[in-house]
């Protein structure tokens, strides 16, 4: 905080916070939910005129969204670097089968994703590079990639039967 000098009387005192972002509680973000004093249509307040009350730190994050099942999972190749961090811890667990549909020439790659690092790590590949390190898509144009997770096990559970 700045502009704070206990010298000067509080009548003359201008004080603002800088809001940067911060590693402090990073554990609440999307998570408190705080009161906002009236009136509502105002942008700012006077931090020692107003009560900011805390009302909730949720269990979820209202940012974070939450993880689609894997039969439903469909990312375009520009989603995969702004993937949500819900979606990265369960992509880390999950090995699977997935499909690749390039939309400009209408072909298919069908892929598997196993290791150290799982869905996220394959696809994070793709991502990084735009063919994966595969010689049947490092031709293709990875901006028009679609990418599907449509069969995949968690390291949580047993693996399925072939």
């Amino acid at each position: 905080m700045t502009g704070l000098d206990p010298r000067k009387s509080r009548d003359r005192l201008s004080s603002f916070f800088d809001l940067g972002l911060t590693d402090f509680r990073a554990d609440w973000k999307g998570k408190l939910v705080v009161g906002w004093p009236p009136p509502e249509r105002a942008w700012w307040r006077w931090g020692d005129r107003n009560d900011f009350p805390v009302l909730a730190i949720t269990e979820d994050s209202a940012l974070d969204p939450t993880v689609k099942p894997w039969n439903e999972i469909a990312l375009r190749w520009k989603e995969l670097s702004v993937l949500p961090t819900r979606y990265k811890a369960v992509l880390l667990q999950w090995r699977g089968i997935y499909y690749i549909f390039d939309e400009s020439d209408h072909k298919g790659y069908v892929g598997s994703a196993y290791g150290e690092k799982n869905l996220f790590g394959r696809w994070s590949n793709y991502e990084a590079t735009g063919d994966g390190g595969n010689t049947a898509t490092e031709k293709a144009r990875p901006k028009e990639f679609s990418v599907y997770d449509f069969w995949s096990w968690s390291l949580q559970q047993p693996i399925p039967p072939t």
